[in-house]
């Protein structure tokens, strides 16, 4: 945990987070060059760029500079470019984040990957498929279903190639014939220290059983905002009651919806042993929320943590989400 300082402003590392989250960060053309074949970064947005401050927490990378064309699905969520006070450029040879033209940080990159290259034997690209989350996750998205194969050979490549030590599969949706199990056994002897499903609640909530026998950390249902949870909660309640504290999660995407009814949301859940975890939230058409409401809920989620005795699932750090840097920021 590290305090940084924004002209007048005085922000820990959370709470920088959230803010370069929600205003992205206007990246000077010099630092793509600066990090061609010694950096993972990359103008294709969906190889989700990340950087990482000087404490080491990480944090989303959305330059606001590039052209919403070559991307539509991610960056026509972004408001203009002159919006952001930050900027990310190379001065004296090193990566340096700018809040208007005061120096913030020197921050960093990932390692060089060629991860986002590659083919599986099928056939299948990595690229849109699947994503590395900071410095030790991968997430498979859950609008592309793929081989089991197919999965088994990214997640080999990405423990090997890219130090990868955990996983996140979403598979939001139902089909005639339900994948996860497939994956989970292709996946059984792979050793991985979390392996977190993403789900759609099941009709028949009592199939979580198995995936948690199959090897399955933790079951995940996201409820976004809280006015839109009764779908969700009952199997969340139903993993936490039959398996234990924080054996279930549920992800809020935060700046959505009023303080009040996030607080409510997420207590209501930490007392009935649901994880609830937290994304910062990218603007599409109106203003990010204040500093204070970052604050807020940093303090908030703190407080729950510690209450409940719930803890997020252990990385280095993740793009969006804040969970872990609040746990940690707890533990301060």
């Amino acid at each position: 945990m590290k305090n940084y300082k924004l002209k007048h402003l005085l922000v820990d590392s959370v709470e920088l987070k959230c803010l370069l989250i929600s205003r992205g960060v206007r990246v000077d053309k010099s630092v793509y060059k600066w990090a061609k074949g010694r950096a993972r970064l990359d103008l294709n947005p969906v190889c989700c760029n990340c950087i990482i401050l000087s404490c080491g927490t990480i944090v989303q990378l959305t330059d606001t500079r590039l052209n919403s064309q070559k991307s539509p699905g991610i960056l026509n969520l972004l408001r203009k470019a002159n919006d952001t006070p930050f900027i990310l450029r190379i001065n004296k040879d090193k990566p340096i984040l700018f809040y208007e033209k005061e120096e913030v940080d020197e921050i960093s990159f990932p390692p060089v990957s060629n991860f986002y290259h590659q083919h599986t034997s099928l056939g299948r690209p990595y690229l849109g498929n699947v994503a590395i989350q900071g410095l030790d996750w991968l997430t498979f998205q859950s609008q592309n279903l793929m081989h089991p194969k197919d999965l088994y050979e990214i997640v080999n490549y990405a423990i090997i190639n890219d130090g990868i030590t955990s996983l996140q599969i979403n598979y939001m949706g139902e089909s005639e014939e339900n994948p996860i199990p497939a994956y989970l056994d292709i996946i059984e002897d792979v050793f991985l220290e979390e392996v977190i499903l993403q789900i759609t609640p099941p009709k028949d909530i009592t199939v979580t059983d198995l995936y948690i026998e199959m090897g399955t950390s933790r079951i995940a249902c996201s409820v976004e905002a809280w006015a839109r949870a009764r779908a969700v909660t009952p199997v969340l309640e139903y993993v936490a009651q039959k398996h234990g504290s924080a054996k279930a999660l549920s992800n809020f995407i935060i700046g959505v919806e009023a303080f009040d009814s996030l607080a409510e949301g997420t207590s209501w859940l930490a007392e009935k042993g649901v994880l609830p975890t937290a994304s910062v939230w990218m603007p599409t058409n109106k203003s990010a929320p204040k500093l204070d409401y970052y604050r807020r809920v940093k303090e908030h989620f703190a407080e729950l943590y510690n209450k409940y005795g719930l803890e997020p699932p252990a990385s280095k750090g993740l793009n969006v989400c804040i969970a872990r840097d609040i746990w940690n920021y707890s533990k301060k």
